[in-house]
């Protein structure tokens, strides 16, 4: 580095001996500092030498304020000058910086980082302010030297010069033709363009401005100088369309996150309302069931009763897409052939089309099966076609496409050419009751559900849609690391059957359940009308305390979402305590989310709420003839 001369103007001797020592501290420089601790001796030396850099205190014996910085500017014009202030003269920078001080620096916060920095800062300033003031050749040179596109334009706009990368972006100026009728698409000048009000010279701007070149975003610097003997400026051009764009992926994929992230958090909500709701439809179903057992055929009050009984298994129905949401009711997993499942369910849509609808299909074949649980899935893509059904009132077609895509996972897709959507209503699309149709029309639960299922399946669910143009929903699953078999044909099902009466004695139930509705709905049906004994508990706690107080039963209703001591925690006490204990599992959710707890343990079985009287006599008759059904 080359040899720095600097002159330190400052009357306090401490002050000076401060910057000296800091001064012989700073690496990679060489510096060699004059001191003067007044105008007089500053200006004799400005007279005598050449300074690179004066680092100046504007409070002096024999100058003070800013009629010090005209001194040191008037005696040596051409070198540059930082400021060196205290609390009493802090008011004056911005006077100084705008009278040609190149910067300042607080006598408080002198390092040798610092310093160096400002010396540096200053110097570069200095020497750009320089070239700037070089003739035609020098301007020429200096625009070919940097890496940007980049020319001078009168302050109306018009072009002057290019250098050579502006050139190949935009092609040569013709004489006269501004900037934005060269560069930017719409021949508009910038709504934020500097040239619209004056400044300074020197004085830099920096704008970003989308729509140039053909749809690329710029960056441009805007610098006022002189050229050729006429008030100019200097524009830098930065293409940042890249990082734009790779800014813009990164807010979608944060937005992305976001709404994961509250679907995750509705997912929990729905879960725990499905437990409560579930709870209630058992009171009610459960009531309902048994007096309609006990009535006669003729009596007028069945028919309100079944109409009882149908309204709650709707609602169980509801409580079904609300666990489906919340990713808690998948069945039976296993290998799942997305074209045989789509083949499936055509015949139902012909019927619910009523064919006003033109269904197609587009199955790529062969397509390898995915892991998972057919039901939901079918229940899925049910649920898709009726809301493209929906979205076509006049008619229209719909499409299910199947394909390996190139990312290795396996989609299905539906696409109706229905009415589609907004933007706003596409991002809410998939939230649980959120729903555009009339009251009455929909739930709101049916995306939310597909979403459920496909996040439970461990696959992503995209929805692309445009207002008049339709709408394709696509569920992508991964594909597993080992291929699968096709899943065997299903074996038909069997005629279900009455159990006879175990043995004529009457079975005695413990029923633990934290939820009243059902200790009070379910327990006296029990013993009314099925003839059972039946002992209630309201949680875990209490169960076990009965049981070891010697409670004798021969079959336990246990309920699995319970507070404190929950149905998993309760079970493997129980057991502790009497290993051969029947135990029935209630649980709103599927089978599956209890199966671990059945492992091992023969005469452990499930029952799923919400169940009719019917349903639970046959379980409990099953679970006391059959230990381990």
């Amino acid at each position: 580095m080359a040899l720095i001369h600097l002159l330190l103007v400052e009357d306090n001797p401490g002050d000076a001996r401060l910057v000296k020592e800091i001064v012989q501290e700073i690496p990679d420089a060489t510096i060699e500092l004059v001191w003067a601790e007044r105008m007089s001796e500053a200006l004799a030396q400005l007279a005598g030498r050449t300074f690179d850099l004066v680092l100046l205190d504007l409070a002096l014996p024999d100058s003070e304020g800013m009629a010090t910085l005209h001194s040191v500017l008037g005696a040596a014009p051409d070198t540059a000058v930082v400021v060196l202030t205290g609390f009493s003269n802090a008011v004056m920078i911005p006077q100084a910086l705008r009278a040609g001080a190149q910067d300042y620096l607080g006598k408080d916060e002198i390092s040798p980082r610092v310093l160096s920095r400002v010396i540096h800062h200053a110097l570069a300033r200095t020497a750009y302010t320089d070239s700037l003031r070089e003739s035609l050749a020098l301007n020429a040179a200096l625009l070919e030297s940097i890496p940007f596109g980049m020319h001078i334009v009168d302050e109306q706009g018009h072009i002057l010069s290019q250098n050579s990368i502006m050139k190949a972006l935009a092609g040569p100026a013709s004489l006269g033709l501004t900037c934005w009728e060269l560069y930017r698409d719409d021949r508009q000048q910038c709504w934020n363009c500097p040239l619209r009000e004056p400044a300074p010279l020197g004085e830099t701007h920096t704008l970003e401005t989308t729509g140039v070149l053909g749809g690329r975003t710029f960056e441009i610097s805007h610098t006022r100088m002189m050229y050729q003997g006429q008030k100019a400026v200097l524009e830098v051009f930065r293409d940042i369309t890249a990082r734009r764009r790779a800014e813009e992926e990164r807010l979608a994929l944060t937005a992305q996150l976001h709404q994961a992230q509250k679907l995750e958090s509705l997912g929990g909500l729905a879960g725990g309302v499905a437990h409560d709701i579930n709870n209630v439809l058992g009171a009610i179903l459960g009531l309902a069931s048994g007096h309609l057992e006990q009535l006669p055929a003729s009596d007028p009050l069945g028919r309100s009763l079944e109409t009882i009984t149908k309204a709650c298994l709707r609602g169980r129905d509801v409580v079904r897409s609300l666990l489906y949401f919340a990713r808690k009711d998948l069945g039976t997993i296993g290998p799942v052939d997305l074209n045989a499942l789509a083949r499936e369910i055509l015949p139902l849509l012909d019927t619910a089309s009523l064919k006003r609808v033109q269904i197609r299909t587009d199955l790529q074949e062969p397509l390898p099966c995915i892991q998972g649980d057919a039901g939901s899935l079918s229940h899925a893509l049910m649920n898709l076609c009726v809301n493209a059904f929906d979205a076509m009132p006049e008619g229209g077609d719909l499409l299910i496409q199947t394909r390996r895509r190139p990312d290795g996972g396996i989609e299905l897709c539906v696409r109706d050419t229905g009415t589609g959507m907004t933007e706003e209503v596409r991002k809410r699309a998939m939230e649980p009751f959120f729903t555009t149709k009339p009251v009455g029309k929909g739930t709101g639960l049916g995306l939310a559900m597909v979403y459920g299922v496909v996040q439970a399946h461990q696959g992503k669910l995209d929805i692309q849609s445009e207002l008049g143009a339709g709408t394709a929903v696509a569920m992508v699953f991964p594909v597993p690391e080992v291929p699968l078999l096709q899943p065997a044909p299903a074996d038909p099902p069997r005629a279900a059957g009455r159990t006879e009466a175990h043995s004529g004695r009457k079975l005695r139930i413990l029923l633990v359940d934290d939820d009243e509705l059902i200790l009070e709905a379910i327990g006296p049906l029990m013993q009314e009308v099925l003839g059972y004994q039946v002992q209630t508990a309201s949680g875990g706690q209490e169960a076990l305390a009965l049981i070891e107080a010697g409670l004798e039963v021969d079959v336990v209703i246990l309920d699995m979402n319970m507070p404190r001591f929950n149905g998993a925690q309760t079970l493997a006490r129980l057991l502790a305590l009497r290993p051969a204990q029947r135990v029935l599992m209630a649980t709103g959710n599927s089978e599956d989310s209890i199966a671990p707890l059945l492992v091992g343990h023969a005469n452990v079985s499930s029952l799923h709420k919400p169940y009719s009287l019917k349903d639970l006599e046959m379980k409990l008759e099953a679970c006391a003839l059959n230990p381990g059904l």
